[in-house]
């Protein structure tokens, strides 16, 4: 993944997996077409199953325009959010394996990254020839923490410095996570299963990561790899369609019916063409 590119942050796990070219099968669906109609109520009822025991917890299942986000709670409600971090700043403290996973991930989506340690892994020089990283090699101190970031991590295994950073994080209303300390974090960072523009980020609230990681490993077994440029065609073919009918009910079922068909870049796209077709006839109609 290219640095600097600003891709929206779902704070934590993603996998990029190589992209592949969508084929048309012969029934006219391709497999990120097939997965809605087969394997979607699986991984749901795989959920279901997992939590059935835990009647005191609840599972939300917040459907969106770029995926689907699942939150385990307890008591309070957790909101979940994408957020641009392109050109923000971000505090990490902590100079080890934890700490170089989230600066890896924090510079792909644009952001501004100080981080600060007395022992900092040589893999973060190779990063830090980017203007998006500085590192600052000491200790970490309470005046470190300061208005200009718009959020902070922890991720050093010495506890009074993860609480000094989370009361100062506090003190200015900043967001702040503190690694494997759900009691000294305001958000929390989900695993994500990313095909191209679909993400799906999957929360425990710091409950069991390992049972998020599980979640994420099933997903992604099931979810078909050409899902990013299979939902790259649907993206420009809805603009299309937008663009061509008025806001109703004949829009919404040609929108509804392409979102189950293969799509391919080529002129000849039987969905495509289809579209078109409809969109022709609501013209002379």
């Amino acid at each position: 993944m290219q640095m600097g590119v600003g891709r929206p942050h779902v704070l934590e796990d993603h996998t990029l997996p190589a992209r592949k070219t969508a084929r048309a099968s012969p029934h006219g669906t391709c497999r990120a077409g097939r997965f809605f109609a087969s394997q979607n109520s699986r991984i749901v009822k795989l959920m279901a199953t997992q939590f059935s025991a835990q009647r005191e917890k609840r599972v939300d299942l917040v459907h969106g325009e770029s995926g689907i986000s699942v939150s385990l709670w307890r008591g309070t409600y957790l909101h979940i959010k994408r957020l641009r971090l392109r050109n923000r700043r971000v505090l990490v403290v902590g100079g080890g394996e934890i700490a170089l996973q989230r600066v890896r991930k924090l510079l792909a989506a644009g952001a501004k990254v100080t981080l600060i340690a007395p022992n900092i892994k040589p893999e973060f020089e190779p990063l830090a020839e980017s203007e998006q990283l500085r590192l600052v090699h000491r200790a970490f101190q309470r005046a470190d923490v300061n208005g200009q970031y718009f959020l902070v991590i922890g991720a050093t295994n010495h506890p009074p410095t993860q609480t000094a950073l989370w009361e100062e994080a506090e003190k200015l209303g900043l967001l702040c996570n503190v690694v494997d300390d759900p009691q000294h974090c305001n958000y929390f960072t989900p695993a994500v299963v990313e095909r191209g523009d679909l993400q799906i980020a999957i929360s425990t609230a710091g409950e069991s990561p390992a049972f998020a990681h599980r979640l994420k490993c099933e997903i992604e077994t099931h979810l078909p790899q050409d899902l990013g440029p299979w939902l790259t065609e649907q993206g420009e073919l809805r603009r299309e369609v937008l663009a061509s009918l008025p806001a109703g009910e004949e829009r919404n079922l040609l929108l509804n019916s392409l979102a189950q068909r293969s799509l391919c870049g080529l002129p000849e796209c039987p969905a495509r063409r289809f579209a078109q077709a409809r969109m022709k006839s609501e013209d002379i109609g």
